[in-house]
């Protein structure tokens, strides 16, 4: 029996529209290289700058993140059936907060790169 489900976030239930290569480009990486994985291997004060790049560019995404078709109508549904629903997400906790308030969507529990890897 099903008791609850995970989700994950951008591309999922939103459309932040987040730009990776642009990012990559502003942190001076290359093409297709994980960002993410990337700021772990740099020096401290790279990776704060990166860290820094990476967080405006997700605020921004999370501003006009908008539902993706159907999102809404399948967390709802889900929802009636007294599932447990959560979301795992590579989004910090602040970015993940910001997105589902916009859309309006409430989570049984969120999990962010700030809980782990």
């Amino acid at each position: 029996m099903i008791k609850g489900i995970i989700f994950d976030l951008d591309g999922t239930l939103a459309d932040s529209q987040l730009d990776f290569d642009a990012m990559r480009r502003e942190m001076q990486l290359p093409e297709g290289m994980p960002i993410l994985e990337s700021l772990a291997q740099f020096e401290p004060r790279r990776a704060a700058v990166c860290l820094q790049i990476l967080h405006r560019h997700e605020l921004a995404g999370a501003e006009r993140a908008t539902l993706l078709p159907g999102a809404l109508e399948l967390v709802r549904s889900l929802r009636s059936r007294e599932l447990h629903l959560a979301i795992a997400t590579r989004n910090s906790r602040q970015i993940a907060a910001a997105t589902l308030q916009k859309l309006g969507l409430t989570f049984d529990l969120v999990l962010t790169r700030d809980d782990g890897p």
